[in-house]
């Protein structure tokens, strides 16, 4: 699997051909969420907390996702926070 939202100069077709998928960063997010959610929430979580210059609110976080495509990982996050 290669992880790029720069698939305009991949090859994809021909990536696939041999076995490789090509997805953007986030559909991979998303598909981290939905294997794993309570890791992915702890891990979203732990960086949170490890952000400090500049600090990274969940609010910021889930925007971040949204705007980079991991809209299910946002909406999950969102449900998980309340």
């Amino acid at each position: 699997m290669i992880v790029s939202d720069n698939t305009k100069h991949l090859a994809v077709a021909d990536s696939r051909k041999l076995g490789i998928e090509v997805i953007k960063a986030g559909a991979f997010l998303d598909r981290l969420f939905d294997a794993a959610p309570d890791r992915t929430c702890q891990a979203i979580a732990k960086s949170l907390s490890d952000l400090k210059k500049p600090p990274y609110t969940l609010t910021e976080m889930i925007a971040a996702l949204r705007l980079h495509g991991a809209k299910a990982m946002a909406d999950g996050l969102m449900t998980v926070a309340g």
